[in-house]
């Protein structure tokens, strides 16, 4: 797996929302991406800001580590405090954690849910105690959890609310930032690659859709269970979840960023459509 030369800071939303993160190649050794699929993987790190106030969602893989925090510092000033939320604590969104805390002082750190020793978060704390330049400390971040219908404040009128998806695999979290209308999806609706490595990011339009057999393709890779499951169920909930929100933008921890109300509406029904297909 090879990392291409750093890609440019992408802004989604002029000063409140930003893309950090780069591609790296699939050459059939990314283990939630089907073997058979080539092109680029876009990994991604998100920035929110508001009021002064910054909030950096799933800091990625150690292989970006670096550049990402590099990014950052386009974007914040040295010694700015961040908060960061975690969507998963699995390697590929939390690799990145303590670079950033060694660069920037870590001011909160977020996770959806409740207290669980089982799941791994917890861990977190270690990973972003700060040191040099950043924090200047050593001792362990007390990781804060956020119950699914409340949110993670940006300043002091903005916050993502956290929302337990139905689609996961481990303890997975989304996250719905209502002032720009972005849903946070973690590892789903990843299913979209750059066919070159300085490709666009970001899709734009219904004319983007991917077929479902690409969508069940990248299911399977990932969530091995659904081939067992009850997919009706997690077809209605998955609606239920967009249904209730104002999503124009959805913005995986992994795979091109899906921006506009048509493409949201697209990559929707293709999901919904393979989700059908394998209850069949």
């Amino acid at each position: 797996m090879s990392v291409p030369a750093r890609a440019p800071v992408v802004e989604l939303v002029p000063d409140r929302l930003h893309l950090l993160g780069d591609g790296v190649e699939l050459d059939g050794r990314i283990s939630w991406v089907p073997p058979h699929v080539r092109g680029w993987q876009p990994m991604n790190c998100y920035v929110l800001r508001e009021a002064g106030s910054v909030l950096v969602i799933d800091p990625g893989p150690a292989v970006l580590r670096e550049t990402v925090a590099d990014q950052l510092e386009t974007l914040v000033p040295a010694g700015t405090p961040v908060s960061v939320l975690v969507t998963r604590a699995e390697p590929d969104t939390t690799g990145g954690l303590g670079e950033i805390a060694r660069r920037f002082p870590v001011e909160r750190l977020y996770a959806g849910g409740g207290p669980n020793p089982f799941d791994s978060f917890e861990a977190l704390g270690e990973l972003a105690a700060g040191s040099g330049r950043g924090a200047g400390r050593r001792e362990r971040i007390q990781l804060e959890r956020t119950a699914p219908g409340f949110a993670v404040a940006v300043g002091p009128a903005r916050g993502v609310e956290i929302l337990r998806p139905s689609i996961r695999l481990l303890a997975t979290w989304w996250g719905f930032d209502q002032a720009t209308g972005t849903l946070f999806t973690s590892d789903s609706f990843g299913h979209s690659v750059q066919s070159r490595r300085d490709g666009p990011r970001v899709l734009r339009g219904d004319d983007v859709a991917p077929e479902p057999v690409e969508v069940i393709a990248h299911l399977r890779a990932k969530f091995g269970w659904l081939a067992h499951a009850r997919t009706p169920v997690l077809r209605e909930r998955t609606r239920d979840l967009f249904a209730g929100r104002a999503v124009t933008r959805i913005a995986p921890a992994h795979g091109l960023v899906i921006e506009g109300p048509e493409a949201v509406r697209a990559h929707l029904d293709a999901m919904d459509a393979a989700l059908h297909t394998l209850s069949s």
